[in-house]
């Protein structure tokens, strides 16, 4: 019979790993970064950066977040400015990229 209820909310557990922190080998739900097929590339890990530096900025707005790549480094595949349509379009294609 299933528990009706999550037993890890009840374990009493320290600040540390332990039997009762970690998932059974062969257990653990893959998510979809975890079984990508290739390398991120050079492009990608710049892009990832660069938006965790603008969100550690308190940015939250789409169009803020395009200025905020537009100061960096990081150029839109295009080589030209960023811009709300085609960072939508870049994060689309990041997400469907499976090669």
């Amino acid at each position: 019979m299933p528990e009706d209820f999550n037993r890890w909310l009840s374990v009493k557990r320290r600040n540390k790993g332990g039997e009762d922190t970690v998932i059974p080998v062969g257990n653990a739900e893959m998510i979809p970064h975890q079984t990508r097929s290739r390398p991120v590339t050079e492009y990608e890990e710049q892009l990832a950066d660069t938006l965790e530096v603008i969100f550690a900025g308190g940015v939250e707005e789409l169009p803020d977040i395009v200025a905020g790549l537009n100061e960096s480094i990081v150029p839109p595949p295009s080589g030209a400015s960023w811009t709300v349509e085609m960072f939508k379009d870049e994060m689309s294609r990041l997400a469907t990229d499976t090669d």
